[in-house]
């Protein structure tokens, strides 16, 4: 694994959303996908995912609570969503990302098809088709696509309570129980739903011992006190930059590491978090100090659920959930109308303990269709007229009159 891909996942860690990488069903192993993939490298993907990833932050930061994102499941997601889109739709999407549909097919197959050393790491995705409109019709390329790249199961009902079962039931088992549930319901105009699912789960490469393990308090930037229990060891990685200092712990193989940046006294969070973008990440990484260093990181758990819409429109993704606009006629068509995103939902969840860190994320992108507007014809009864009351059986007027007064 290249140096960047480990930067890329320290860099996950610190936004606390440690994520999975890894395959429980490879993709094809087809020659066009292999000459797809290997077009461009993946420490240059990596690059760009990176600022996608810190806006991403950006665009969720919660001063009040805990924020938990992860990108990856959220551009896997998106990526699945872009095979159907085009035009501007595709522009946007590309833009925001930070990479066009080669880069970011080549980017998700990477991680599809990467085997991961010291524990348990799988990314999931799969395609759920509503078979009750008859008047949507699904592109049988844009499902061939999601099978091959991104491993997809598909999944075809006439959607129902079940059917939102069934889709939570998937998630649960693909991320072990850490995401119960990502979507609540599917309204009628529901024509297909994409769903990604990670599991992260790695002891640490040095596990604390029970004496490493202490009670102590934290402190809120709201200056209230929280009593918790503290691990404590001395790391041989240190980081920082002229707002922060951190440090890197790595998981069992060394592929993996959870990473910490502390911001200066007086620098709120916020203020720290706007500051961060891709590029400052790596050169904090880049420039990593081996030398000793005593740590005390708490043990903690922590979860998060939101709607992405607002998020990802600020990022520039407008036309995906525009109901006019939206240009997803390559995933298939509907009559007289469109297909558009109703909502991209995404869960995360994460426990960081004296033995290691198990992390959980799930996004849903949930498209819609409806059928277009006709031009209403206009009768204005204003003056006089003609009336029935009409036998429907053999359509004949059992009473005929004309009004011309009301009066």
């Amino acid at each position: 694994m290249s140096k960047r891909i480990i930067a890329l996942i320290c860099f996950l860690a610190i936004l606390v959303a440690v994520f999975a990488s890894g395959c429980q069903n490879k993709p094809s192993d087809s020659i066009a996908i292999k000459d797809a993939v290997n077009i461009i490298e993946v420490s240059h993907k990596a690059s760009d995912y990176s600022d996608f990833a810190v806006n991403l932050l950006k665009s969720c930061y919660d001063n009040e609570g805990n924020t938990l994102v992860s990108p990856l499941s959220v551009v896997m997601a998106l990526a699945m969503a872009s095979e159907g889109a085009q035009g501007n739709t595709l522009k946007e999407l590309e833009d925001a990302i930070g990479m066009d549909m080669d880069s970011l097919r080549a980017f998700a197959y990477s991680y599809m098809s990467e085997k991961v050393k010291g524990g348990k790491l799988s990314v999931s995705n799969s395609v759920w088709v509503n078979k009750k409109l008859q008047d949507f019709y699904v592109n049988e390329d844009f499902i061939k696509i999601n099978e091959d790249f991104y491993s997809a199961e598909v999944f075809e009902s006439v959607f129902s309570e079940e059917t939102v079962d069934a889709i939570n039931k998937w998630v649960c088992d693909n991320t072990d129980g850490m995401i119960p549930e990502i979507i609540k319901t599917l309204d009628k105009d529901t024509v297909m739903v994409l769903v990604n699912a990670l599991l992260f789960d790695a002891d640490w490469s040095e596990p604390y011992s029970e004496n490493q393990v202490s009670e102590g308090e934290f402190i809120t930037e709201d200056k209230k006190t929280e009593k918790a229990q503290f691990l404590s060891n001395m790391e041989g990685c240190y980081l920082e930059d002229e707002n922060s200092k951190g440090f890197l712990k790595y998981y069992e193989g060394f592929e993996f590491a959870f990473a910490a940046l502390l911001p200066d006294e007086g620098l709120s969070m916020e203020e720290y978090v706007r500051s961060l973008d891709g590029e400052k990440i790596k050169n904090i990484l880049e420039n990593k100090v081996d030398c000793a260093v005593n740590t005390k990181l708490p043990k903690f758990e922590a979860d998060f659920t939101a709607s992405l819409n607002d998020a990802l429109k600020a990022m520039g993704i407008e036309k995906a959930f525009d109901i006019e606009k939206a240009d997803f006629s390559k995933l298939g068509e509907i009559t007289d109308g469109n297909i558009y995103v109703g909502e991209v939902a995404h869960s995360t969840k994460i426990s960081v303990t004296e033995t290691g860190t198990k992390a959980g994320a799930a996004t849903a992108v949930t498209f819609k269709g409806y059928g277009a507007p006709m031009n209403p014809k206009e009768v204005n009864l204003d003056r006089p007229f003609v009336y029935m009351i009409v036998d429907t059986d053999n359509n004949t007027p059992i009473f005929m009159g004309t009004l011309m007064s009301v009066g």
